[in-house]
Order: C-alpha cells, then sequence, then structure tokens
C-alpha cells in the first residue's frame, strides 16, 4: 500500500535517516566513514519500507477478497450488502488513518528527513482549528447557510472562519517546522486551505450518512459528543486529499530536481 522513493537531483538518497527512526551509534572514523554510515543506514530503512510493502500486499488483498468468500458460509439473505458495507468501512474508514500514518515518511521536501512525526500532528491540530474557527465564526456572524438541506446550522461565514484558522494554523506549523522558511509556510498554508475545504464537505457527508440511517450521533462512546466518527468525519475526508497535495508537490520537487527527502505514495 505505501511506496517510499527517495531522491535528490541525482536521483539517490541523501542518506540522511530522521533522529528516532533507526537507532544507532556514532560512526567512528572521519568524515567519508560518517557519509557510508549514513548512507548504510538509509538504506536499510528503504529496505525494511520495501519488505513491509511487500509484506503488507500479500497478506491485506487476500483478506479483502476473502470477505466474498465468507458470504458463503454466513447465509445471510442480502450477501450482497454485507460485502458493500464491509468494504466500504474499509475505504471510508481504515484507508483515511493509514494514510495519515504515512504522511510523515512524506517529508514535504524537507532536505532528506524520512520520518516527519510532527506532520501527522499538524494535521489533526489544523482540522481542529478549522472546527473551532467555522464554530466560532458561525456563531457570531452566521447568516447564510451553506448546505441548509444537510446541515441547518452550517453557514458560508462560519466556513470562512474555518479557512482562515487553518490556513494560519498550517503556516504557523510551516514555518516551525522549516524555520524562517516562506516557502514551507505557504506549502503548509495550501495544506490547510485543502483541510477546510474538504473538510466541512466531511462533516457533511457524515450528516447525510446518519440522516440516511436516521440516527442523530454514530455512537454515544464520547459523552456529550456522540460517537467516534462525530469528532474525526472532517479528517476522515479530509486526509486523503492531504496525502494527494503532499504527493503531487513531492513528485513535483522530483521533477524540479528540488531536495525531497521520502515521499509517500
Amino acid at each position: 500500500m505505501v511506496s517510499v522513493l527517495y531522491a535528490r537531483s541525482d536521483g539517490r538518497s541523501d542518506g540522511r535517516v530522521a533522529h528516532g527512526v533507526l537507532p544507532h551509534r556514532p560512526a567512528q572514523g572521519g568524515p567519508a566513514a560518517r557519509s557510508v554510515s549514513r548512507r548504510n543506514r538509509a538504506e536499510r530503512f528503504d529496505a525494511g519500507l520495501r519488505r513491509a510493502d511487500r509484506a503488507v500486499s500479500c497478506a491485506g488483498f487476500p483478506m479483502i477478497f476473502a470477505l466474498f468468500v465468507a458470504e458463503l458460509y454466513r447465509r445471510h439473505e442480502n450477501p450482497l450488502g454485507n460485502v458493500c458495507w464491509e468494504l466500504g468501512g474499509l475505504v471510508y474508514i481504515a484507508l483515511p488513518f493509514a494514510l495519515l500514518a504515512t504522511i510523515p515518511l512524506r517529508g514535504a521536501c524537507s532536505a532528506g528527513s524520512s520520518y516527519v512525526p510532527g506532520d501527522m500532528l499538524a494535521i489533526i491540530f489544523i482540522v481542529w482549528a478549522n472546527d473551532v474557527g467555522a464554530y466560532l465564526a458561525g456563531s457570531l456572524f452566521g447568516r447564510h447557510r451553506l448546505f441548509e438541506r444537510i446541515s441547518p446550522k452550517k453557514s458560508w461565514e462560519g466556513f470562512a472562519g474555518g479557512v482562515l484558522c487553518a490556513v494560519a494554523v498550517g503556516w504557523l506549523y510551516g514555518l516551525y517546522a522549516g524555520p524562517g522558511d516562506t516557502a514551507h509556510g505557504l506549502l503548509w498554508s495550501g495544506a490547510g486551505l485543502v483541510v477546510a475545504v474538504v473538510g466541512v464537505l466531511g462533516d457533511l457527508v457524515e450528516s447525510m450518512l446518519k440522516r440516511s440511517a436516521g440516527l442523530k450521533d454514530s455512537g454515544n462512546s464520547i459523552p456529550g459528543h456522540g460517537g467516534f466518527l462525530d469528532r474525526f468525519d472532517a479528517l476522515i475526508l479530509a486526509v486523503p486529499f492531504v496525502y494527494a497535495y503532499f504527493a503531487i508537490f513531492a513528485y513535483i520537487c522530483v521533477l524540479s530536481g528540488g531536495p525531497v527527502g521520502a515521499v509517500a505514495g
């Protein structure tokens, strides 16, 4: 499911691995020996990811199609409906969270980093900032309904407030992750815009699904807030688009000879 591409202008890895990914002892010897050691660690990291990719592919794909075989023995009146619900859950819930976990591998042209765990948390914080900004702006200034048929309380004013907060948090994280790098700030501001636009669609999709099932909340696992999906509906739909956004940007960096550390795709 996950493939990782190390690239520089010469098409090879620059050999740097983020702290905490591979435990190692300091290389002995001069600069040449340290360079060889860094390159070897990067190669082992890359090989490990390739093996994990093959393992997931070999085990995962047969298990997906085993759902069809399982219906032979369940003796249910609507086997097609069962398979659709099961596959829908994998695509709608499991896949976005799997992509979220792989986004830090992409490195966002971060000069050779192989794993950037802060990226995953930043996306979650951007989603939260979008929700808070939309709620405050909608409560104070909301006049024009955004999608009254599905969610009567959402407004265009709230949407604008969410966009501003999401872009601002993205900008701040970009400056933090790449100190003083305006381009990095703009990159993450774009990610904030993607989250804000797609996140509100995620809210609407979740509301549509609940209405079709005749439910007010997706569950009661979180007292006062509803179910798990009620808290992560925006994140679930936003993650695949953010993943694609960074993958496209990293591919552009590869074509232009930019310093891409790790690209998930």
